[in-house]
């Protein structure tokens, strides 16, 4: 996997990850299940971001 790759999915989980996070709390908290769906599915997506590079990195 080339620096690429890493500069790409690092700042990704680093910034998408606690925003995400933050926008759940913001959605339960008033009660808006449909927005708190969306953020929860972002979050899963980024919290995946790590496994797959480092899939990708022992693939190739």
């Amino acid at each position: 996997m080339s620096l690429l790759h890493y500069g790409i999915v690092i700042p990704s989980v680093l910034i998408a990850f606690p925003v995400a996070v933050n926008r759940m709390k913001v959605a339960l908290d008033r009660d808006e299940i449909d927005s708190f769906s969306g953020w929860l599915f972002l979050t899963a997506c980024v919290a995946v971001l790590p496994m797959m590079a480092l899939a990708l990195a022992i693939a190739s």
